[in-house]
């Protein structure tokens, strides 16, 4: 009788101690497999979402989107085109005028058959045309380099008509830098007003034909270029509209 006793009870622990273990595990199972799902479902809206995004802005950025990490849970996405009239989401600011790019480089030398020879013959520049003027002492071939509205940017190729004479076009070789404004004049009055100083003339016609100013590089008063003689050029229609468009 005893041994049966012990029996039954060894046998009733054992069945216990299994269907525990049994029911444990299987009510793991059951909420793991249960949160999983839930929290996949909830999820996977987000993820897509942030593999748009990270989509995106590696087309943008020009970035590999494998190199992009992004630690927001909520991303939120625009429809609205990257290049905006003037960057006016990116870039607001109170001056009346925008500089939309590069419009030229000029450059001196005693010798305009070395410019010619190196720029030309050598680099490739396109000639586009020839321009001298005595109140300004230079005899001029203008270039270009580039292709599209604003990649393509006048290389100027000076010599001085007297070389004793100023202003020395050949001094420093590196004359001067052209940018595009969208409005001439309103630039030309607003940095004036904040005691900018510019070279005599004001706004004349350039050798390209488009109105130009030039922003002193050494005023003895006021402020300039910081030793670098700043060209103004007034941007064409075709030019502000290849802003706008961001080509």
């Amino acid at each position: 009788i005893i041994s049966r006793l012990v029996n039954f009870i060894a046998n009733f622990i054992t069945s216990f101690i299994t269907i525990f273990i049994t029911s444990f595990i299987a009510h793991f199972v059951n909420n793991f497999v249960n949160n999983f799902i839930n929290n996949f479902i909830t999820m996977l809206p987000r993820a897509l979402t942030l593999s748009t995004f990270t989509s995106n802005v590696s087309k943008n950025l020009l970035i590999p989107s494998s190199r992009l990490f992004v630690s927001s849970s909520n991303v939120a996405l625009s429809d609205k085109p990257q290049h905006d009239k003037y960057h006016e989401e990116t870039y607001k600011d109170t001056k009346p005028y925008k500089i939309l790019g590069i419009q030229q480089i000029a450059l001196g030398s005693p010798s305009l058959s070395g410019l010619e020879s190196l720029w030309i013959d050598t680099l490739g520049c396109e000639k586009v045309k020839t321009f001298k003027s005595e109140k300004e002492n230079v005899d001029e071939i203008v270039t270009t380099i580039g292709r599209g509205t604003l990649g393509t940017i006048e290389i100027d190729l000076m010599t001085p008509l007297d070389p004793t004479k100023s202003p020395k076009v050949d001094k420093p070789p590196l004359n001067h830098i052209g940018l595009w404004v969208s409005d001439l004049k309103s630039c030309y009055d607003h940095l004036q007003s904040s005691g900018y100083v510019f070279t005599p003339g004001g706004i004349r016609p350039g050798a390209s034909g488009h109105d130009v100013c030039f922003l002193h590089p050494k005023p003895k008063d006021g402020k300039g270029g910081e030793g670098v003689l700043v060209e103004l050029v007034q941007a064409t229609d075709e030019v502000i509209k290849a802003y706008e468009e961001g080509v």
